[in-house]
């Protein structure tokens, strides 16, 4: 089996099912399971992208961005055995990749402080901060 697919279903028995309920709403198993292996890929696609630095200018982010997602596309169509067209659908739900993206975030946190705290925790202090975030993006797209 893939190392991504066993890390996802790792970390995704490392949560109780309130707190997924929480984060992601009454979702699937399989939902669930997308979710975690996405912000996996992500995650690795954007070390593996970003290991020399980042884009100096605008366009360069922009591409970066694209390449990255592209890229994290395939390999979930792969993983999935999915269609891209299908792989492509999920991802690009605007809540998918909400949570997606958070929960790369709260596994980038998980690993950073070697597991000093559980998965279940660091995912539940990041709902808490949901609204926080929102009014900060609020306020800086505002200008």
């Amino acid at each position: 089996m893939n190392d991504a697919l066993q890390k996802a279903q790792a970390y995704l028995d490392m949560l109780s099912r309130d707190t997924m309920e929480l984060a992601w709403g009454r979702r699937t198993a399989q939902d669930r399971y997308r979710i975690m292996l996405a912000a996996l890929l992500f995650g690795d696609e954007f070390e593996r992208r970003t290991r020399h630095g980042l884009p100096a200018d605008e366009p360069g982010e922009r591409r970066l961005l694209m390449d990255l997602m592209s890229a994290v596309i395939d390999r979930f169509a792969d993983l999935e055995g999915l269609d891209r067209e299908e792989a492509a659908a999920f991802l690009g739900d605007l809540t998918n990749r909400d949570h997606i993206l958070e929960l790369n975030e709260v596994i980038e946190t998980f690993e950073q402080e070697d597991c000093q705290r559980s998965l279940d925790e660091v995912l539940r202090e990041a709902v808490g901060r949901r609204k926080e975030r929102r009014v900060w993006a609020r306020h800086w797209s505002s200008g």
